[in-house]
């Protein structure tokens, strides 16, 4: 599968939403192997989200950021990324 934020440089809300991670690393029930462009890395190190919302609405963007990047970590933490 094609990870979400592959492609994208500036993530934007629609981009961090965590529900579109989760679908993205649970609907696989042996194995899974997430393409990616080789930019994912510095764009979540780099990017910083922007507080848009509401003043007591749930942070979107943050949430979605800190997420990817936890899982991104992971990934790397535990030797599970092969560059190309």
């Amino acid at each position: 599968m094609v990870h979400p934020l592959s492609g994208v440089v500036t993530p934007s809300d629609f981009d961090l939403e965590t529900g579109r991670l989760c679908v993205m690393a649970s609907r696989h029930q042996a194995g899974l192997i997430i393409l990616t462009r080789d930019h994912l890395s510095e764009t979540l190190e780099d990017f910083l989200p922007r507080a848009e919302q509401a003043v007591g609405r749930p942070d979107v963007a943050g949430r979605g950021h800190d997420r990817n990047l936890r899982f991104w970590r992971e990934l790397e933490k535990t030797n599970r990324i092969v560059a190309g």
